[in-house]
């Protein structure tokens, strides 16, 4: 994992965009929030110049700095999840039940 590693430094280009570079009052990110996220990495790749500033762009309400962040969020708990400090869940086929209702009175 630790070969794809990229630096975070948008400071580099984005020198007369100080707002962008802050955080933004609501640093919680929701549900759909974090769905633009993840859709923005896999169109906006480690190569892609200006990546953070496109990914930021994508997503309302949040800055160059909270996507970086939110980034570093998610390397770190994907580094925790293959180190194998977190189980991973096993299902198997008869962990779940499927019920039909019927709510017609048939």
């Amino acid at each position: 994992m630790n070969s794809g590693i990229e630096v975070l430094s948008p400071a580099s280009y984005l020198q007369s965009s100080n707002w962008l570079l802050q955080e933004s009052l609501g640093t919680r990110w929701t549900r759909q929030e974090n769905k633009l996220f993840e859709s923005a990495l896999v169109v906006y790749d480690k190569d892609t110049p200006d990546r953070w500033l496109k990914v930021a762009s994508l997503i309302p309400s949040k800055t160059v700095n909270d996507v970086i962040k939110q980034y570093r969020e998610l390397e770190e708990d994907v580094s925790v999840i293959e180190s194998g400090f977190i189980p991973v869940s096993v299902y198997t086929a008869d962990s779940f039940t499927l019920e039909w209702v019927n709510n017609q009175g048939f």
